[in-house]
């Protein structure tokens, strides 16, 4: 079973990781730029640097999105067990699922921020994000797989508790960039992220039904 479950997850992974550099350098890297002159006042960097900068920003996605198609590909050969179908259909929902858990859920209460913006002590973002994904997940699961009325309510209490005792903006906000600047980012990075999502749901699924049909 392991050897499946890592074969899926790093194909799986890889394609995402590099969807998600793609999809960062096309729609998000521009913002990230501006932010940053707004930041420093000065001009942006060498293009030399820039390249650099962009091969390892790919680099870091696929090894982020392996590790969480670990995770991801792990929970799904589990289910399979317990006799669902595991697919590229069934991945894409697996994808937008782990989407909500690990982008959405925190960014309600923890948004994506530009450089300059300001901002909560970053150990104690750290910690809530976790605790945001945490309970995001576990609600999931059990509004997923619940079959009572109290596993339901138990389940939207995780989604909800976390997010009414979490983070709050500091009094002062002295952000650099404009408003509007932040706002595109933290769209666009939402939207990138359930793209790469569905991109690492749907081929974990795709090659996981693949490593189940060999043996036959």
């Amino acid at each position: 079973m392991l050897r499946p479950i890592l074969t899926t997850a790093l194909l799986a992974g890889a394609a995402a990781g590099v969807a998600a550099g793609v999809l960062h350098l096309v729609f998000v890297q521009d913002i990230l730029l501006s932010a940053e002159v707004f930041e420093t006042r000065s001009e942006q960097a060498p293009a030399a640097l820039l390249t650099m900068r962009n091969a390892l920003t790919i680099m870091v996605m696929v090894v982020l999105y392996c590790g969480y198609g670990v995770i991801l590909v792990a929970l799904m050969a589990f289910r399979g067990q317990a006799g669902d179908r595991i697919d590229a259909r069934s991945g894409l929902l697996w994808g937008i699922a782990g989407f909500a858990v690990v982008m959405l859920a925190p960014a309600f209460s923890l948004p994506a921020q530009l450089p300059g913006a300001t901002e909560t002590e970053l150990a104690m973002r750290q910690i809530w994000w976790v605790i945001f994904v945490l309970s995001a997940a576990g609600g999931a699961w059990i509004l997923a797989y619940g079959k009572t009325p109290g596993q339901w309510a138990v389940a939207a209490l995780l989604l909800v508790a976390p997010h009414l005792v979490g983070p709050r903006l500091p009094d002062v906000l002295t952000g650099s960039a404009p408003m509007e600047l932040a706002a595109l980012f933290t769209a666009r990075s939402l939207g990138v992220g359930l793209l790469t999502w569905i991109v690492l749901g749907m081929v974990a699924g795709a090659v996981w039904r693949r490593e189940q049909a060999e043996p036959a």
